[in-house]
């Protein structure tokens, strides 16, 4: 019975990873879980197999590594405090906590390898550092993201890490939660060999190349794996003797340089972290644990009880509460995303992207599919169009988001795989293997909808018919459209290649298909996805004009716009609401709005605002041409060539990401949104405009604290994401926490505008916006609708009813 029991356990174990047998080498490759992921089972069989190959005498060397685009993405996100724990199944198998899996496999006496292709992040990484050697492909990124959710590693990276890089570089990565390319990996130390690639400018160029979501821009994983593994084992030859991190100790330095060193650090993070935010000065404390501890033993155990005090801090909740939901709230439509490479990566892959339209968002599609090495037409109204779309694309590319600098040949290689033409011309060559079309015309609806008719019929039958236009309603496009089923919603939140936001919108009659390849193409483009139902207008628009009604009209009653954007930062935001117009172009807001006025009265579509007219100062505006930060005045005046703005570029290009540790970079977890390229200055012409403006009116101004500001402004959000979920416009309050944290930079660590809101409590909400209407009348503040007043009243929670 107990052989029996043993020989069902090996062959469950095969489902998670398997061994390889190479001459006197045994390769253990992990293959199953989404990106393998460290779960019970996973860490259970790898052990299991890691003791087999390790008690087989006539094996002399373990390799490890990992299929599917990726070494490991670490640790399992459904259990953090799992990984901590030893445990035993019913049958014996043991299952080891992450700290223990690492440190027996440093302990063998045999040599192990680790060959990373793709992900090596947080626990993958760990694994990788608790083997004897390293060698990765150019594919490979590593990265110790645990900051990013409110915790410290629990893997002995902390430990292991200061001891093979050095104390600042391992400050560097685990206290910013930044990537690295394999060839800066190489540069550093942290990998002893980097195989050769015919692609490994480009992948070095963008380390997102393989990202957290899914191996789309891996064109072969298995290809890189196994000359990973190939390069591992003519290495083994030399590589004769376990070298054990944990007993070197000649990286760490002299005392007095590190204590000079965290005190310096430590002091950055406190003047940059917002003061809610700890993770990254216990990340300091527990590398400084490997510096004074009196040996490896005790840092571990220092870095393990850090970790489970900062596991249990209101941080971690709600970060942690943001990375679950980004997966279950696509759960039902695509419940293995993100799709493993070999089971139907190919058929989801985007080849071939037309856009339609070369305005500001469809401009931007262009950039990202060409950084994520698709094939792209671009089609425009005319020549002049098309030659000016390209001009401005052949400007943006070098640009990267992510602060990577892109040479010109690598610009070259984008640009081959570009198309830019009138969309008059005869199309039906270049269109007749188009995977995606987006329709992205800046014009009224009768032109869209000709356009969209006409090119539709020139594409092949698998291909998905989107439109990114978010101010108009879908069921529009369906009504002419010849495939009903493919047609999809996919709005961007602008800038829509610097924002990491993508809200697909279901149609009544689009397919489970088109819903799927929709999604991954927002996986391919790095964005964090929502679905939402088509209700004629997007939620991401909704919400912001919600936010930007109460802005508008603060500035009547007494603020300028600097007040707000300034309370909006302070309260952990991105970016200000009049930085966010102008980053998004002044014009983009004012046509949408003019567009919701004129559907509001013909087509009963629910306006976010609230009856008075506070727009005015943003109508002068526009007329005035102020459009916003790509003309130089908008909300602020912004300047190009000044002293600052040659030493921000200048820093940006010299540290690259390293930057992570900005107040900023804690509002999302991608990095991207405003260039440091252009900084804001005040517009005093914009002031005295608001101040000819409330003369007019006959207002009187007066003095709005910080916290009238915010609470103005996220309550009267809070209301709106209330009435989108009665609408059924969004499913889940999940899918409101992604779209305000990644689409308008609500701070992660709150955990998204419904998880602030909840831990706020609602009955508090509730009292607080009947204050404001009773103090500013239902023309200016809405009193709290229906749902709201139900889920205080009866101790709900935005969690508990829409989960």
């Amino acid at each position: 019975m107990r052989r029996l029991e043993t020989i069902s356990s090996h062959v469950g174990f095969r489902r998670f990873c398997h061994l390889q047998r190479r001459g006197d080498a045994v390769v253990l490759i992990l293959h199953h879980e989404l990106l393998n992921a460290l779960t019970v089972d996973m860490r259970a069989a790898l052990l299991h197999f890691f003791n087999e190959a390790d008690n087989d005498s006539s094996v002399k060397c373990i390799i490890i590594a990992g299929e599917g685009g990726a070494f490991s993405c670490g640790i399992d996100i459904n259990d953090f405090a799992a990984s901590l724990v030893d445990t035993t199944k019913e049958n014996g198998v043991r299952i080891p906590s992450l700290p223990s899996l690492t440190t027996r496999i440093e302990q063998s006496g045999k040599v192990v390898i680790a060959a990373t292709s793709g992900i090596t992040y947080s626990g993958g990484l760990e694994l990788a550092l608790a083997a004897h050697y390293r060698v990765a492909s150019p594919t490979s990124v590593f990265c110790m993201p645990e900051v990013k959710l409110g915790i410290v590693p629990c893997g002995g990276a902390t430990q292991r890490l200061p001891r093979l890089i050095g104390v600042r570089a391992a400050l560097d990565i685990i206290s910013t939660g930044r990537k690295v390319s394999a060839k800066e990996a190489l540069r550093l130390g942290l990998i002893d060999h980097l195989t050769s690639s015919p692609h490994e400018e480009r992948r070095d160029q963008d380390v997102n190349g393989v990202s957290a979501q899914g191996p789309f821009c891996c064109t072969d994983p298995n290809g890189n794996l196994e000359s990973a593994i190939e390069a591992a084992l003519q290495l083994s030859a030399r590589w004769t003797k376990p070298r054990r991190i944990s007993c070197d100790t000649r990286k760490l330095g002299i005392m007095l340089y590190n204590s000079i060193l965290f005190r310096r650090v430590g002091s950055e993070i406190t003047k940059k972290a917002p003061k809610e935010v700890s993770a990254p000065l216990q990340c300091l404390q527990a590398i400084r644990a490997a510096t004074n501890s009196a040996s490896f033993k005790e840092g571990l155990a220092e870095e393990t009880r850090i970790f489970k005090q900062t596991l249990h801090s209101p941080e971690a909740h709600a970060m942690q509460h943001l990375l679950r939901s980004s997966y279950t709230v696509l759960s039902d439509t695509l419940p293995t995303l993100p799709v493993r490479a070999g089971t139907g990566l190919q058929q989801q892959r985007l080849r071939k992207l037309a856009v339609v339209g070369c305005g500001v968002v469809g401009i931007g599609i262009v950039i990202m599919a060409l950084r994520a090495g698709s094939q792209v037409v671009l089609l425009g109204e005319d020549d002049n169009e098309c030659e000016y779309a390209l001009h401005v694309i052949k400007s943006e590319l070098p640009n990267d988001p992510l602060g990577y600098n892109i040479s010109a040949d690598c610009v070259n290689m984008y640009l081959n795989n570009l198309k830019v033409l009138p969309y008059h011309d005869d199309l039906q060559t270049v269109l007749q293997d188009v995977d995606v079309m987006a329709e992205c015309i800046v014009g009224d609806l009768d032109t869209k909808r000709q356009v969209f008719t006409m090119l539709t019929d020139l594409c092949p039958p698998h291909c998905v018919l989107a439109t990114c236009c978010s101010s108009l309603e879908l069921r529009e496009f369906v009504k002419v459209s010849r495939r009903p089923e493919k047609v999809v919603g996919m709005y961007f939140a602008p800038p829509v290649h610097n924002v990491p936001f993508l809200e697909v919108t279901r149609g009544y009659r689009t397919d489970h298909t088109t819903l799927q390849r929709a999604i991954h193409v927002g996986r391919l483009f790095h964005k964090a996805t929502i679905l939402t139902r088509d209700v004629g207008f997007s939620i991401i628009s909704r919400i912001f004009f919600a936010i930007l009604y109460q802005a508008l009209s603060m500035l009547e009653q007494g603020a300028f716009p600097v007040d707000i954007d300034r309370a909006m930062r302070h309260f952990g935001f991105r970016l200000g609401i009049f930085a966010m117009e102008d980053l998004a172009g002044l014009q983009v807001v004012s046509q949408i709005l003019n567009s919701l006025k004129v559907r509001e009265g013909c087509s009963g579509v629910r306006s976010p605002c609230p009856p008075a007219d506070v727009f005015t100062i943003h109508r002068r505006l526009v007329e005035m041409g102020h459009f916003g930060q790509k003309t130089g005045r908008g909300w602020y005046t912004y300047e190009e060539g000044d002293l600052f703005s040659s030493l921000a570029a200048w820093r940006q290009r010299l540290i690259g990401s390293a930057s992570n540790s900005t107040k900023n970079t804690y509002g999302v977890w991608s990095k991207g949104g405003a260039s440091l390229m252009r900084r804001p200055y005040q517009d005093r012409d914009v002031e005295l405009l608001i101040l000819d403006v409330c003369r007019e009116k006959k207002i009187m101004r007066r003095d709005i604290s910080r916290k009238e500001m915010i609470e103005r402004i996220l309550f009267a959000a809070v209301n709106e994401a209330a009435m989108l979920l009665r609408e059924e416009a969004v499913s889940s309050s999940s899918a409101i926490d992604i779209a305000t944290t990644f689409g308008h930079g609500f701070p992660a660590w709150r955990g998204g505008l419904c998880y602030y809101a909840d831990k706020f409590g609602l009955p508090n909400v509730v009292h607080r916006m009947r204050i404001y209407n009773k103090t500013f009348g239902d023309a200016l503040f809405p009193l709290p609708c229906e749902e709201l007043r139900q889920m205080a009243s009866s101790q709900q929670t935005f969690r508990s009813t829409w989960p």
